[in-house]
């Protein structure tokens, strides 16, 4: 656990965020969320694929 501060000592780096920390979450959250995105569609697109080539392999287009 985090050691309190007191009067005679600085607080520790668990006891204080640096400035702007409560930002950084969002920007991760929002990161995490781009890239979960991208790997959807990028999941999507190769599901089209595959079905395109077993239609197309399975004389299916005609």
């Amino acid at each position: 656990m985090g050691q309190a501060a007191t009067p005679d000592r600085p607080p520790t780096g668990r006891d204080r965020s640096p400035p702007g920390a409560e930002h950084e979450g969002w920007a991760r959250a929002r990161r995490a969320r781009g890239r979960n995105l991208a790997l959807l569609a990028a999941l999507l697109a190769f599901i089209v694929l595959i079905y395109l080539v077993t239609l197309v392999r399975l004389g299916g287009l005609d």
